[in-house]
This record gives C-alpha cells, sequence and structure tokens, in this order.
C-alpha cells in the first residue's frame, strides 16, 4: 500500500510539474497550435496569457489531470437524451479534422439530441471556434434562420 508520505511527495511533484510547464510559453503555444492547427492566429504575450490563466485558477489542476486520465469530458448521456425531447432548435458544429474526438462523435452527438446532421466545417481543428470564427458564425446564424422560419 501508498504511504501518506509517498502520495504527497506524487502529489507535490506532479503540481511542481504542471506549474513548470504552464509557465513554458513555448509549450503553451505548442498545445495551443497542435488543437487550433494553422488557420490559427498566432498567439502574442497576451495571448499566451489568455490560454494560460484558465489553467492556472483553483480546481484546474485537478481537472487538467482528470482530463489526462479520463479524456476530454462532455455531456453525459442523459442530458443528451433529456435535449433530444426538448423543442430546442439544434445544431452540431464540429471541426472535420478535430483529433480529439473520435470521427463518429458528431454524427452521434447529432442523433442524440434530435439535431440534424452536423456541420463539418472542413479544415478545421479542435477549437473550430477559434479556427474558424466566420464558419461557426455563419452555422449559428443558419440555426437562427431556422429558428425564425419555423
Amino acid at each position: 500500500a501508498r504511504s501518506s508520505l509517498t502520495g504527497f511527495l506524487i502529489d507535490d511533484y506532479r503540481t511542481t510539474i504542471l506549474r513548470l510547464l504552464l509557465r513554458s510559453d513555448a509549450l503553451v503555444r505548442s498545445i495551443y497550435s497542435s488543437s487550433c492547427g494553422d488557420s490559427c492566429p498566432p498567439l502574442d504575450a497576451h495571448g499566451i496569457d489568455q490560454w494560460r490563466r484558465p489553467l492556472q485558477v483553483a480546481g484546474a489542476e485537478a481537472a487538467l489531470w482528470a482530463m489526462a486520465n479520463q479524456g476530454v469530458p462532455g455531456l453525459p448521456p442523459d442530458t443528451l437524451a433529456r435535449l433530444a425531447t426538448t423543442d430546442l432548435p439544434k445544431a452540431v458544429v464540429f471541426g472535420a479534422d478535430d483529433s480529439v474526438f473520435d470521427k463518429s462523435s458528431p454524427y452521434t452527438t447529432a442523433a442524440r439530441i434530435g439535431a440534424p446532421p452536423p456541420i463539418l466545417i472542413p479544415g478545421a481543428r479542435h477549437l473550430t471556434p477559434v479556427n474558424s470564427p466566420a464558419a461557426v458564425a455563419a452555422a449559428v446564424l443558419a440555426l437562427a434562420r431556422r429558428v425564425r422560419s419555423s
């Protein structure tokens, strides 16, 4: 069995390592770039700070380690099922080149919430609103038009 001292040391090392990594501008840029793609605006010092700060607030460390162990969180299946029973207009907008989620994810999500087939944005990666803001805005406007016409 692990002693409390071992657990304490591991947690301290883990916290220290995470804090050191988050202080690295190069690492923040690398993660942003790999998630966002070539079409994203480059990060200047202010942009790096904007992406770093949410990772340094209370609770962020636990969430990051949980994501590292369990994957990116999503809505629970029962919440998705409840969405399917509402009359709310729905749309799934997804980067066609998203490497975080399985390729079937946008189709499965759309089916689960009772939405039309997903809108796949060509060339967009995981941070679709950042790398393809005009395409995401067009999808939102199309949803708004559907609401007004019904």
